[in-house]
């Protein structure tokens, strides 16, 4: 059987009965799909965003406003702004339907709007300002500043209809919409659907929603059919218009491929071959896992010239891997407004024999995307790990330490690591001190384009400095650690995080030079330290009695020892299910030791495998503690 490479490792709570967590965790995957096309956020996703702007980014901020809706005074009038998309806004009196309209919107910063009431901008650019409470703002029209308040959020709705957001595009092919003996897309040449030239001008955000642009950024409309899809109403600039949906004749639905993107304007390839490093886990046998790096690279063939391209691995990928693809496709058509046409693009693994699943290889293989859309050249020596989303965010996955570990037995000199993964690293320092973070420049990364700016080899001048600047602290570190809680290395590694805030490995040393690192693992790291300790007889816990004279009592010592030492280092409210292994190893120890037990043996052998599975439920039933191990 080949070895099965995963870019995720196995679940945190192996030996927990954590049924109601998958079923919290498996809501939330549901509700995240649903909601991806609408641009929705779930309330957990609203609640976890900072409350004040100042505490936000561009592209955090770009991604919290859809959805809003904000209302003010005008002329004794109730009029309202709602970001139904990340581009198009609607403008209306609650009371007059026929008043909606749609504009285009920007965000020009963090908290400031603009965009025109006509693309001839005659009456001039609107401006909102949102104020840092994120709860009013300032409109301003060139002529007059008013108030406005935040009312609440609300998302455009799928039609209660069978059909995908995909099937929906496809069953657009075959129809025409009709207002006043016009035809909105048919045959007249005005926006023609099934045209390849004009369908990138449409976009389905959702079963029966489409957003439309044509050739200037600054005309956008929303599209909004009836359910029963027969009736639409077209939302512009210019007002409202409703119209009919009538069968095109002659024309059937293109089928494309699942890895290609439909819909999309043709961009150019202007790199043929790239390569950059991913990290990995690697099964050990015992349930045990290993860090690893790899090469992933991606080549562009030339295909048809008038096929969208499509993008896929060369080998055998798990389900958890073409999704997290599917994603990066997805958010790549979005960044270049296009997706290439006419191309091939394969990525394929160092190790291209062995199965491979899992989600954290998403950034990786959409830095690949992006060198060859755009030519960017990037570091060899650069590796990183995370899932992406859609909207660019980088979101957190599992086996971080033991990928960390992969990374500095690597040689690579600069890893990446989603910013919601930075706990797994200080558990690291806490286990290991300073010496994995000597050799290698770990950075956390939010987004893509975070991990773009570390990954390219034309990095801007500030991070370059700080890369160069540590390269020399830690130099001086290798060769003498005791220099760590000099004043003078303090100062230099602060001067890194100052220029680089999210520089993970001059943060930890720094923490360790001035003594501030914690004593203890995390609440996840903890439990992950405890999973690999008794991994190797975890299995034996299920196994008869009279099965136990086959355990191998190395084992049971070199995980009673191991148990031993992470005792104190765990989080407090885990040391008791540690107390509860330790027991088990003991009693375990002593009856393949005697190949016999007296009844009172077994009965304390029982008891302490009853006493694994309470506490292990006790972590499960304490909220706080769950809720931090799934942070």
């Amino acid at each position: 059987m080949p070895t099965r490479f995963n870019f995720y490792s196995r679940p945190l709570l192996p030996v927990l009965a954590a049924s109601s967590l998958v079923m919290s965790a498996f809501t939330h995957v549901v509700r995240a799909q649903a909601n991806a096309e609408t641009g929705a956020l779930t309330p957990e996703e609203v609640r976890a965003f900072p409350t004040r702007l100042s505490l936000m980014k561009l592209e955090e901020f770009s991604r919290w406003l859809v959805g809003t809706e904000w209302e003010f005074e005008l002329n004794g009038k109730t009029e309202r702004y709602w970001f139904a998309t990340p581009y198009v806004t609607v403008f209306s009196h609650p009371d007059d339907i026929k008043s909606h309209k749609a504009f285009a919107y920007q965000a020009s910063g963090p908290g400031v709007l603009n965009w025109y009431w006509y693309p001839n901008k005659k009456q001039g650019p609107q401006k909102l300002t949102v104020a840092d409470d994120l709860k009013s703002a300032e409109l301003d029209n060139t002529r007059v500043q008013r108030p406005v308040k935040l009312i609440g959020r609300r998302y455009l709705q799928s039609v209660s209809t069978q059909m995908t957001v995909p099937e929906f595009g496809d069953w657009l092919l075959t129809h025409e919409l009709r207002n006043h003996n016009r035809i909105r897309f048919g045959a007249d040449g005005y926006l023609v659907w099934n045209a390849e030239k004009e369908r990138a001008q449409f976009k389905a955000v959702a079963t029966g929603v489409i957003a439309t642009q044509t050739s200037n950024p600054w005309i956008r409309s929303l599209v909004v059919f009836e359910s029963d899809l027969k009736q639409y109403r077209w939302l512009s600039w210019w007002g409202n218009e409703t119209g009919k949906v009538v069968e095109a004749a002659g024309v059937t639905a293109a089928k494309t491929p699942a890895a290609s993107i439909s819909g999309s304007a043709a961009i150019p390839i202007k790199k043929r071959l790239s390569s950059v490093g991913g990290l990995l886990v690697v099964p050990l046998g015992d349930s045990r896992y290993a860090g690893k790096t790899s090469k992933l690279s991606i080549t562009a063939l030339k295909m048809e010239k008038d096929a969208p391209a499509t993008i896929g691995f060369n080998q055998e990928v798990g389900e958890s891997m073409g999704k997290a693809l599917t994603e990066v496709s997805k958010y790549h058509t979005l960044r270049h407004d296009g997706w290439p046409r006419g191309q091939k693009m394969e990525i394929f693994f160092e190790d291209k024999y062995s199965p491979k699943d899992g989600p954290s290889a998403a950034v990786a293989c959409a830095l690949l995307v992006e060198s060859l859309v755009t030519g960017v050249d990037l570091d060899p020596g650069f590796c990183v790990t995370g899932d992406l989303n859609a909207d660019g965010s980088v979101q957190p996955i599992g086996g971080v330490i033991a990928k960390l570990r992969g990374a500095t037995k690597g040689g690579l000199k600069i890893a990446a690591i989603p910013q919601k993964n930075r706990t797994s690293a200080l558990d690291l320092a806490v286990g290991e001190g300073a010496t994995p973070f000597v050799g290698l420049q770990l950075f956390s990364v939010d987004t893509f384009d975070e991990a773009l700016a570390l990954a390219r080899n034309d990095r801007t001048p500030a991070l370059a400095e700080a890369i160069t600047a540590f390269d020399a602290v830690s130099a001086r570190i290798k060769s003498s650690p005791g220099l760590l809680g000099t004043p003078a290395i303090r100062d230099e590694l602060a001067k890194v995080v100052t220029a680089a805030p999210n520089h993970v490995s001059a943060r930890l040393l720094l923490a360790m030079a001035e003594a501030r690192l914690p004593g203890q693992f995390s609440a996840s790291g903890s439990l992950e330290a405890v999973d690999q300790a008794v991994a190797a007889i975890r299995e034996a816990t299920d196994t008869d009695l009279s099965a136990t004279s086959s355990l191998d009592s190395g084992k049971l010592s070199a995980s009673r020892n191991r148990l031993q030492r992470l005792r104190g280092m765990v989080d407090t409210r885990v040391q008791p299910y540690v107390d509860a292994w330790i027991t088990w190893a003991s009693l375990a120890d002593q009856m393949i030791s005697r190949r016999s037990a007296p009844p009172q043996v077994i009965e304390q052998f029982k008891a302490a495998g009853s006493r694994i599975n309470a506490e292990a439920k006790k972590l499960e039933g304490n909220s706080e503690f769950m809720e931090e191990v799934l942070r």
